[in-house]
């Protein structure tokens, strides 16, 4: 009768422990990621904080013209710095007011189910984001960028393209021509 005293205590309090860890290893959400801050070089601010997946910003006092920063759909998730939270990976669309519409791509880590920006590298302007993933602690990208004899309208060129998060920055592993 000790015994199985003794083995309930041991298992209630390694549940409990279990517990406790699984709600401190919380993940993100997308609406966490809405609502996140984000570094923008189009800002004045030199940062965005998202409201339902949108940033706005005029670009002069009096001017009409606004910077629009948007998270668009193209989102994954998995570890990216090794922790076992699911963390994510994110594009964001900047529009400052011209003919260009410049794509970034952004790594966010979980902090208690928080989303905490880590770092972001610019994709181009007017490509197109068909994909993105994250495996094995690498970002993957596919995308159609410009060839070099491409009109801005019209990039051409598919690619896959790998990101690794070292530090404050995602550092590109790879870049890879794909076929249509």
């Amino acid at each position: 009768m000790g015994a199985n005293v003794s083995n309930f205590l041991f298992l209630t309090a390694f549940m409990l422990q279990m517990a406790a860890c699984h709600t401190a290893k919380q993940t993100l959400t997308i609406d966490e990621l809405k609502r996140a801050e984000y570094r923008s070089e189009w800002s004045s601010k030199e940062k965005v904080k998202l409201n339902d997946g949108i940033y706005k910003e005029k670009i002069a006092p009096d001017s009409a013209t606004e910077l629009v920063v948007r998270l668009t759909d193209k989102i994954a998730f998995g570890d990216l710095n090794g922790d076992g939270v699911e963390d994510a990976a994110v594009i964001l669309l900047s529009d400052p007011g011209g003919s260009g519409t410049f794509y970034e791509l952004a790594a966010v880590i979980s902090r208690e189910g928080k989303a905490k920006y880590a770092a972001n590298v610019p994709l181009g302007d007017r490509v197109k984001v068909e994909e993105i993933d994250i495996r094995s602690g690498q970002i993957v990208v596919k995308m159609v960028i410009h060839h070099r004899t491409d009109p801005r309208c019209c990039p051409s060129l598919r690619v896959e393209q790998e990101y690794r998060l070292q530090g404050d920055k995602l550092v590109r592993q790879s870049l890879m021509e794909k076929s249509q």
